[in-house]
């Protein structure tokens, strides 16, 4: 889905909004400063996605950082795997 940047409050809304949910600006009620800002702004969902071979390095670093944190998480609780899926 597509998106725009609120040039008051700069929230990320829905391209089809009418009114940022952040500050309440009207969009199209001032749409020099609209203009301007979409000028200066790189297209949101290039920003939120980046490249695909991009996204799926940070998805497996993500990953591998979630898989450690619970590994440790589980060992300093000295909770084992079989505890943890009976859901003891």
């Amino acid at each position: 889905m597509p998106y725009k940047i609120c040039p008051i409050c700069k929230s990320t809304v829905f391209a089809d909004m009418d009114t940022c949910y952040g500050c309440m600006y009207r969009f199209g009620s001032k749409p020099e400063l609209e203009q301007q800002h979409t000028a200066e702004t790189p297209s949101v969902s290039e920003e939120i996605v980046g490249s695909p071979k991009e996204g799926s390095a940070l998805c497996v670093e993500f990953l591998v950082e979630l898989q450690s944190f619970l590994r440790d998480f589980l060992l300093d609780r000295k909770v084992g795997v079989d505890e943890l899926i009976a859901g003891r």
